[in-house]
């Protein structure tokens, strides 16, 4: 899946992941909640985020 490509890709970039919550599992992705993922970098904040069964890729500076 792309998601799982794309948070591997991303943490191999920054690093483990704000909450340690690891490598995205396929079982994650089918959860009506699904926690996503946050990276921090400096001053800025990478989040992997689903919204009505849609996953964004967020980028917010701080």
């Amino acid at each position: 899946m792309e998601i799982i490509r794309l948070a591997k890709e991303l943490s191999d970039l920054f690093g483990q992941d704000i909450d340690s919550l690891g490598e995205v599992k396929e079982h994650e992705l089918k959860e009506e909640n699904w926690t996503g993922r946050r990276w921090k970098l400096e001053n800025i904040t990478f989040s992997l985020v689903s919204t009505n069964r849609h996953i964004q890729l967020y980028i917010d500076s701080q």
